[in-house]
């Protein structure tokens, strides 16, 4: 997998869009992704990786060093999106 986001907040009807893309994410496919490689921090490329990680995606998180390091603000910031 590439990125993990979600829709931008600022486009109209974002929560439910991004709903309905969980739809096709189902624990099944979830868990036969081999691995997830981070292309950068913006919510609408790492704001649904907890999200999967609670549906059971275990595959190794392939992302920069500088990346990392602004993981954890970038995703407190997108949980209030």
């Amino acid at each position: 997998m590439i990125d993990c986001g979600m829709v931008h907040a600022n486009f109209q009807d974002s929560v439910a869009q991004n709903m309905e893309l969980l739809r096709y994410l189902t624990p099944e496919i979830i868990k036969n992704i081999d691995a997830c490689v981070i292309t950068h921090i913006h919510a609408d490329h790492v704001a649904r990786l907890p999200l999967l990680v609670r549906y059971g995606l275990e595959c190794p998180v392939y992302i920069t060093k500088p990346s990392a390091i602004l993981m954890p603000v970038a995703l407190k910031d997108s949980a209030y999106i």
